[in-house]
Parts: C-alpha cells; structure tokens; sequence
C-alpha cells in the first residue's frame, strides 16, 4: 500500500448535541471516484451519550417558551381556507369564564357578499404573521354553509350549537360524561359503557343546554372591552389598551392596561387571575392590588416579545404564583 494511501483522510468537524455540552467527530465522506476501491482506514471514533437529564414538569413548564399576541394584532388578518381566502378577521369572541378565545369573528369578501362568521381556533394552523395570515383546515363550501353571526346581538348556546356542530367540533362547555353531537343526530354514536338509550342521551343534553340557557351569556368581544376601566382595590389605575393571548392554546393571559396621569401613561401588564370582580355593565375590572403596589410594577413594552423570563419578573414583583406551576 502506497503511503499516500495510508493518510488519515480529515473532513469539516461538526458539533453533534448528544447532551448538555456538544461531542465533536469526523465528518467520514466516501469516496466519490467508483474507480477505487472501497477501504476503511483508521479507527471509529467513540462517542460517549449522555443522556438530557430528568426535568420536572413544574420546572420544564418555568422555561417553556410561550409566544403572546395582542387581540388587537388579529384584526384584518386574512384567513386562508385549503381553497381560497375566506375574508378578514373583525373581532375575537373569548369566554370570561374560561378566559379563552373561542371565535374569531371574520367578514368574508364579495364572494360570499360580505357575511360575517365564526372561525374556531381549532381549525387554524401556523399563523404567518409576515403575510398576516391565518391558514384554515376549512373549505369555502364549509364556510358558505355556516350559520350566519348577527354581531348586534348576544351569542346563543344555540347558535353556538348549530356552528360546532357545522364544523363538528366539540361544545367546550359539555360534560365530559355527554356525547358530543354530531352534524347528524341520526347517526350518533354512543358510548357502549355509558349505556344511554337515544331518550336518556337527549333528556341529558337538553337538560345541560337547559342550564346554560338560563345563564348570563359569557362570550365577550375583545374589541368591546376595550377602554374599559380598570380599578386597584383604592383607587382607579387606568384602562384597558388590549388582552395578550397565548398562541398555542388561544389563553388569555393578561390585560395590557396604560395607567391615568398618575403614572404617566405607562403600560403594565396585570394577570387575568388577579380580578376580582367585573361589572359588564359599569364596563370595569376590580383587581385585588393597591395602586401603590402598581407604582413600581414592571413596565409593558409592546415592541418586545414577552418571555418567560420577564413574566416570572412580573409574578415575583407581585408576589404572586404563576399559572404555568400546576396546582
């Protein structure tokens, strides 16, 4: 064997993350000519893998990294049907229960002569917010057949029962111990276990929808709550500039509220489980703070992304545990 033949052939060295800290080794590249024949020359290089150590949920929850969007910031985004766009977004419908975003309301172009509908989170995909668009496993025939949204008027149990069933989605506010129904109660399946006759299943879920029914209706416009004035436990802070949701399951989180003269116009954050007490009427949130407390808080800046970094900042300052901790 020639000596040229005998040199260690070397290549580009590439970091492999097999653990906490990267293992380098030889890149090994064949040899691209099929005139030579096929040798192997030096020795296998031995990498050690470490494994990534254990992380409690509690703590890998602390470090999660969570994107936040202003409600606001939907507003005129396209939705983009598998067939077409849809129309724009005009406003979110969240539950003040739950503090969720349940709707988007959207107001489709001439092609569907301008009509308004919901959108459920549940059927969108990656938004592109370069393009300022939200993808939709939807299609415009399915859009076409929705049932129309009279934005003048309270969202009924009803109504939403009509839209979800439409989409076949699950009604979020029914038991887990009830069948979700489908577009076609005809060819409803029940649970075996449960062991319900077509009569009992439909006495419990009339029942239910009942209930709900003679409930104060807890879909709120995100738009409608703007300005909305905001008060610590003595004395007023300022209003509502907007609410921050969580991308990956449309959670409201916090009211991005700008403080009065007292605090010269500065923005804040302040938690959705800090409210004490709303009054939709008198268009005003109570949270259980001291406007002397707030005077030092944080401050909001729109034009960075929240991390979780400044949102254990913020629920440190107030002494306060953070949602992401179970329990």
């Amino acid at each position: 064997m020639s000596r040229r033949g005998r040199q260690r052939r070397s290549g580009p060295r590439l970091p492999l993350q097999f653990g906490p800290s990267p293992v380098e080794m030889p890149v090994v590249r064949p040899d691209t000519d099929p005139a030579k024949p096929k040798r192997c020359f030096g020795t296998i290089p031995t990498v050690t893998c470490v494994a990534a150590p254990y992380m409690r949920p509690d703590v890998e929850a602390t470090f999660r990294k969570t994107m936040f969007k202003n409600a606001q910031d939907l507003t005129g985004c396209a939705i983009g049907a598998t067939d077409g766009v849809v129309g724009e977004v005009e406003d979110l419908y969240f539950d003040d229960q739950q503090w969720t975003v349940r709707y988007l309301v959207v107001v489709t172009g001439a092609w569907l002569n301008a009509r308004k509908v919901l959108i459920h989170p549940r059927s969108l995909g990656p938004a592109d917010w370069s393009r300022r668009l939200l993808p939709a496993e939807i299609t415009m025939q399915q859009v076409r057949g929705a049932p129309d949204i009279d934005t003048n008027k309270p969202v009924s149990r009803q109504h939403e029962t009509l839209f979800l069933s439409h989409y076949r989605h699950p009604r979020y506010w029914q038991s887990a111990a009830v069948p979700t129904i489908t577009a076609n109660p005809s060819v409803q399946t029940l649970d075996p276990q449960l062991g319900w006759s077509q009569e009992q299943f439909a006495r419990a879920v009339n029942a239910q929808d009942q209930g709900r029914e003679g409930s104060e209706q807890h879909l709120r416009s995100s738009h409608a709550v703007l300005n909305y004035a905001v008060r610590a436990e003595d004395a007023d802070i300022g209003h509502v500039q907007g609410l921050l949701f969580a991308e990956e399951d449309w959670a409201i989180r916090y009211l991005v509220v700008r403080t009065g003269h007292w605090w010269h116009g500065r923005q804040i954050l302040l938690a959705v489980q800090w409210i004490r007490s709303v009054s939709w009427l008198d268009s005003c949130f109570t949270v259980d703070l001291s406007r002397e407390t707030l005077r030092d808080a944080p401050l909001y800046d729109p034009h960075v992304p929240l991390s979780r970094a400044k949102e254990i900042e913020l629920f440190k300052y107030f002494g306060r545990t953070g949602y992401w901790h179970p329990g």
